[in-house]
């Protein structure tokens, strides 16, 4: 009996322990400052914040949050601006080279072309001169004079308008123009329509006046040293940078000139460039005379090799020569024109990168694909410099192509016209040029020349069917000229 009286007695002495040991000190009953109960994890100190407390755990949550991203494929970087005379190749440049590997004056060639779209070229001047002096109309404004109109005094006692009217003419902006032109192994079967397409375009910048330069950006072009240009060390080492390819160049292959025969002579080095990577000549250019003068001088071409598609490096560079030329020709609008066949080289492979621009404060997302880095690009140059530029894209391809990119672009064919082949797309929220053209390759080439052969046999229906698809051609391939036009002409 006592063994279990004294197990008993333990047992209680435990309870009342425990329950001792349970039960809260009044004295120890607190609540933190902000009238929250204290917790476990809450320091009971008088001094601490509640909501400090708080803030540093969501802080800690969210810089973790950050390293997960940069785990993840995700990085941070600036841009800012970049000195884009390590990069460019001058035509002067150009024509040194030429001359010392004596590539020579292709006459045949250039009196053959410019005989051959010398009406394009006519008519686009006299478009652009006709939608510039109806924009100058549409600007006219009127003021009284304060002088009678004595062929309205008659009318005094029924009308307050018998005063003379002044007519105030506004005028309009100077504009000039930059080109951008592919030069990625993939261009090489448009090539030359390509080449072509811009030639006209220039011919018809210098008989305007417009200030002009034409550039091929590469990737590959092998005289860099030989001119006298070291390559630029990895921007890697530079924090928080944007990459840009070391290997970038632009160069300048067409340029306004004072004289016409240093244009042509430009053009004819710009012409044997092409012939020297383009997939097949013989296609394009049926006199064979014309032709070999023009292989010829192309055998001494071997620097300008095709390479990869650097736009969307070309275009972070090109923000301060773009204000420079501005400056340096006195210009109120440039007309950036990109002609290409496919998307960028992507800057950043297997991470989508935040930018901030450190010029303007704006900050966007270079995600992997690089089309849609490029229209990042793109919409950093258009804040940069607000109305004073204009983006006009050219995309040539095939037609399969051609469908597959316009869906991209303008998934529900809303900012998106045709004519024939043609398709042009008006900048959106997927596509920030402001006006986009895609253009099948086959339509670039402008044939004034109707071929068809006939003979006793032939049906007239035959004939008529062989003329309307060379006219339909001829539409389709005049659009991009008469569209361009527009778009310049829209600035004025």
């Amino acid at each position: 009996g006592d063994d279990s009286d004294s197990s008993d007695n333990e047992s209680s002495e435990e309870q009342t322990t425990e329950s001792d040991e349970s039960e809260p000190n009044d004295s120890n009953k607190q609540e933190n400052p902000a009238g929250k109960p204290a917790t476990e994890k809450t320091t009971l100190n008088p001094l601490d914040s509640y909501t400090d407390n708080e803030y540093r755990k969501n802080f800690e949550a969210f810089e973790q949050s950050i390293l997960d991203k940069q785990e993840s494929g995700y990085a941070y970087h600036n841009i800012g601006y970049v000195d884009y005379k390590t990069f460019m190749i001058d035509i002067e440049h150009v024509r040194a080279l030429m001359k010392r590997r004596n590539v020579g004056y292709c006459s045949k060639f250039i009196a053959d072309f410019v005989n051959q779209h010398k009406d394009v070229v006519n008519n686009m001047v006299k478009e652009f001169e006709s939608k510039k002096s109806a924009m100058s109309v549409a600007r006219q404004q009127y003021s009284k004079s304060g002088r009678l109109d004595t062929k309205k005094v008659f009318k005094y006692q029924i009308s307050e308008d018998i005063f003379r009217r002044n007519v105030i003419q506004n005028k309009g902006k100077n504009h000039g123009m930059i080109m951008l032109f592919d030069w990625s192994g993939s261009m090489n079967r448009q090539l030359y329509d390509t080449f072509v397409q811009t030639a006209i375009l220039a011919m018809a910048c210098q008989k305007l006046g417009i200030p002009f330069s034409v550039r091929l950006f590469s990737d590959n072009y092998s005289s860099r040293g030989a001119l006298g240009f070291s390559y630029l060390a990895e921007h890697e080492n530079k924090p928080n940078g944007v990459l840009i390819n070391r290997d970038l160049s632009l160069i300048e292959v067409l340029k306004t000139t004072p004289k016409e025969r240093d244009f042509l002579a430009d053009l004819s080095n710009f012409a044997a460039i092409v012939c020297r990577n383009a997939y097949s000549m013989k296609k394009n250019i049926d006199n064979r005379e014309v032709l070999g003068e023009l292989y010829l001088a192309s055998r001494k071409t071997y620097d300008f090799e095709l390479g990869g598609t650097p736009l969307n490096d070309a275009l972070i560079v090109l923000d301060r020569y773009i204000a420079d030329f501005n400056r340096k020709h006195n210009l109120e609008i440039t007309n950036l024109v990109v002609l290409t066949d496919g998307d960028s080289n992507s800057q950043y492979r297997g991470r989508n990168i935040d930018v901030t621009d450190t010029v303007t404060g704006k900050k966007y997302t270079f995600e992997y694909y690089g089309s849609k880095q490029t229209n990042v690009m793109y919409d950093i140059l258009r804040t940069r410099h607000k109305e004073t530029l204009n983006i006009i894209g050219y995309y040539v391809s095939s037609a399969s192509t051609i469908n597959y990119v316009c869906n991209k672009y303008d998934p529900e064919n809303k900012y998106t016209n045709v004519f024939g082949k043609v398709r042009l797309v008006s900048r959106n929220e997927n596509m920030m040029a402001d006006r986009f053209f895609l253009v099948p390759s086959s339509t670039l080439n402008i044939d004034d020349e109707w071929d068809f052969e006939t003979d006793s046999t032939t049906k007239v229906s035959a004939v008529k069917t062989s003329f309307a698809k060379h006219m339909k051609g001829k539409k389709d391939s005049r659009v991009v000229v008469s569209k361009f036009i527009e778009s310049i002409a829209q600035k004025l």
